[in-house]
C-alpha cells in the first residue's frame, strides 16, 4: 500500500505540474523501492513532461524491463517513438500498453494516430470497434 501511495503522489506532482517536487520525491522513493517500474514509469513521464525525451526513454525501457506489464511505460514508449516517427515501434509499444491494460484509454487514442498516420484503415477501423465498445465512443479521428 506504501508503494502505490508513493506512486501515485508521485504522478500528482508531475500532473500539477511540480516537476521540482516530484523530481525529490522520486528520488526518495527510488531509495526505498530501488528498480520498482511504477517509480520508473512515473520518473519517464516526468522525463517527457520535462522535455528530456532520451532520459524518459531510458527510465520507461527500465519500467518495463523491471515488469512487462508496465502498462504506463508502454504507452509512454509508444508516445515517445511517435514523436520520433518510429511508427511500427510505437504501433508494438501501443498494442502491449493496451495488451497490459485495456482500459488505458489514452493508448487506444494513440494507437489510433499511430494507424491513421500509417495509413492502415482496417486496423484503425478494428481499434474504433474496440474503443466504441470499451468505453462507448467514437475513438477521435
Amino acid at each position: 500500500p506504501a508503494y502505490i501511495a508513493t506512486v501515485r503522489e508521485l504522478l500528482d506532482l508531475i500532473y500539477a505540474g511540480k516537476h521540482d517536487d516530484a523530481a525529490k520525491q522520486a528520488v526518495a522513493a527510488e531509495k526505498k523501492w530501488k528498480g520498482a517500474p511504477g517509480i520508473l514509469a512515473a520518473r519517464c513521464d516526468l522525463e517527457l513532461r520535462r522535455k528530456k525525451r532520451a532520459a524518459a526513454k531510458k527510465l520507461c525501457a527500465q519500467a518495463v524491463a523491471a515488469w512487462e506489464g508496465a502498462a504506463w511505460a508502454l504507452y509512454l514508449e509508444g508516445v515517445i517513438e511517435l514523436n520520433e516517427q518510429q511508427d511500427a515501434r510505437a504501433i508494438k509499444s501501443l498494442r502491449a500498453a493496451i495488451a497490459a491494460d485495456p482500459e488505458l484509454a489514452q493508448a487506444y487514442r494513440t494507437l489510433g494516430k499511430a494507424l491513421a498516420r500509417g495509413k492502415d484503415r482496417g486496423a484503425w477501423e478494428t481499434l474504433a470497434a474496440d474503443y466504441q465498445k470499451r468505453f462507448g465512443q467514437a475513438l477521435p479521428e
